[in-house]
């Protein structure tokens, strides 16, 4: 008759298999420490110690400065009581939208558009929208230092006879600009400040 072995355990060995396991999961977690920083690394360059709150997190650069204030007066002389508005796309159709330092949309549209007006009050836009405005704008290529189309001043400017024209006045970091530019040339900056035209005017609630 075979008898069955019993494994029995003994303290001694009972330690010894303990002490492989924990250096197993030690090993384990030492490597993903690893991964991690690594990872760290590669996507946010190191971090010396002590200087972890003086780093801002990276969506920090998009940010609109705190005095960020926008205004855009879109003049067509094309509209008038045979050519209406609606046969124009929204980019392009007489305007004007001014986003004040505490976020709020006003708006009017008409061919009788002035920069000089106060548009009545549409909404009051969230941070994220406000932050998007700014980062088209600043993507647009109207802040470089060399911009042809800049102004001196918005209060004596004329609208040209023909073609739609964009007046742009901007406000960020103590400084204020004011710029013309012509939306039917199809360069890069017209179609900039279409695309930015249209943003406000779908924030405005305005119909394709």
């Amino acid at each position: 008759m075979t008898r069955a072995r019993a494994h029995i355990h003994t303290p001694a060995r009972s330690r010894a298999r303990s002490h492989a396991a924990a250096r197993v999961l030690l090993a384990g977690a030492m490597l993903v420490g690893v991964g991690s920083l690594a990872g760290c690394s590669a996507a946010e360059g190191p971090v010396l110690p002590g200087t972890e709150a003086r780093i801002a997190p990276a969506e920090r650069i998009d940010d609109a400065p705190g005095d960020f204030s926008l205004s855009v007066t879109v003049f067509n002389a094309e509209v008038d009581d045979r050519t209406p508005e609606s046969a124009f796309d929204r980019s392009l159709r007489p305007a004007r939208y001014l986003v004040q330092p505490d976020a709020v949309l006003r708006s009017a549209v008409g061919p009788g558009v002035r920069p000089s007006m106060h548009p009545p009050y549409t909404r009051q836009l969230v941070q994220r929208q406000v932050d998007q405005l700014w980062r088209a704008v600043r993507d647009s290529g109207l802040l470089e230092p060399a911009q042809p189309t800049r102004i001196d001043s918005v209060d004596t400017y004329l609208p040209p006879p023909t073609g739609p024209t964009a007046v742009v006045e901007v406000a960020a970091a103590g400084e204020r600009r004011a710029f013309s530019v012509p939306l039917d040339t199809g360069d890069a900056e017209a179609i900039a400040v279409r695309q930015l035209v249209d943003r406000l005017a779908a924030l405005a609630w305005l119909p394709e």
